[in-house]
């Protein structure tokens, strides 16, 4: 009995330890994407705001909805748009 209850307790703290080293992997992993994200968001914004001085509030919306991949059409549109127009297009 106490040889098993002493494995137990040995399994559990392993487990544990596991558990951490993999969630710590998954919070860094979510971390990263949302700090590039957040990044390409004000770069994007930035951008838009030297092409377009008079940036709409519409605009600023939808870039901020925006996920990373919708993020990196925009910005290599924007290196031929014309108009916000041809940046956003659909």
């Amino acid at each position: 009995m106490e040889g098993e209850a002493k494995g137990l307790r040995k399994g559990e703290a392993k487990g544990r330890k596991e558990g951490l080293v993999e969630g710590e992997a998954k919070g860094l992993k979510k971390g990263e994407a949302k700090g590039r994200k957040d990044g390409a968001r004000i770069l994007l914004i930035d951008a838009l705001e030297e092409r377009f001085p008079s940036l709409p509030p519409m605009a600023r919306h939808a870039v901020k909805r925006a996920g990373y991949a919708e993020i990196k059409v925009w910005m290599s549109r924007l290196r031929t748009a014309e108009t916000l127009d041809d940046v956003f297009a659909q």
